[in-house]
């Protein structure tokens, strides 16, 4: 039987925001990648957050129904854990003078159902709906400092984010409201390149993402032209960065 060819595939870079993204996993992509120098990290003063506080936020009805239910509940029961384990000690080494990184906890939950989503949403949309809930629902905590908040879409709604779209880009992102609201938005691992590879390894992953939301960054910097101060990155300025990794 002939085989058919297959078309390497292109990885789309995100225009803005790269260290913030979680990259899909194309491991011929990678294989063909040259090694990245080691990174020279530095407080570059932007936002830590060094207690934090995660709110989960699921966007569609499908959550109201099995299986999608289920999993909510142990995506919040995996938080948490996560968030008084060895995990968050580890950051520890991102704390500094008058800001250290210690445990956390999860503050609450809800479902959102409107607006209702369509086969995609826009990060703008996004950022409109967590504003327009954190005005409105009293099940939504005000942000504070230590505010993370978690963004969990229904299946089969893909996210588009500085130019790109997840499931073709990318997996998963943390961002930020005008350094007020500090949010991560987790699209359904539904597509092959959220889907575990033969190594075990899955994106995007939750303990990534706080990981990253904590540190605001982690080690990257924020894009040319953003106007965000990251918390930690790799000088020097200017360039663009490797994205964060868990």
């Amino acid at each position: 039987m002939a085989r058919r060819r297959e078309t390497p595939q292109t990885v789309i870079h995100a225009r803005t925001d790269p260290i913030r993204i979680v990259p899909l996993h194309l491991p011929a992509a990678l294989a063909l990648a040259p090694s990245a120098p080691p990174p020279q990290l530095s407080y570059r003063g932007g936002l830590l957050l060094t207690n934090v506080e995660v709110f989960t936020a699921f966007w569609g009805a499908a959550w109201q129904q099995q299986p999608q239910s289920g999993l909510s509940q142990n995506l919040n029961q995996f938080f948490d854990v996560i968030l008084t384990s060895a995990l968050i000690d580890q950051l520890d080494e991102y704390s500094v003078a008058g800001k250290t990184i210690g445990h956390g906890e999860r503050v609450g939950t809800t479902i959102i159902t409107a607006p209702v989503l369509g086969h995609s949403v826009s990060d703008g949309a996004v950022q409109h709906m967590l504003q327009q809930e954190i005005l409105t629902n009293t099940a939504f905590p005000k942000p504070n400092p230590n505010t993370l908040y978690f963004v969990y879409l229904a299946p089969g709604v893909a996210v588009v984010q500085g130019g790109a779209r997840s499931c073709q880009a990318f997996c998963g992102y943390h961002n930020d409201v005008n350094g007020q609201i500090v949010y991560a938005v987790m699209p359904f691992p539904d597509c092959p390149g959220s889907r575990p590879s033969k190594s075990g390894r899955t994106r995007p992953t939750p303990a990534g993402r706080a990981r990253a939301g904590i540190g605001r960054g982690g080690a990257g910097r924020a894009a040319p032209g953003s106007g965000r101060t990251p918390a930690w990155a790799d000088p020097p300025p200017g360039r663009a960065a490797p994205v964060s990794r868990p």
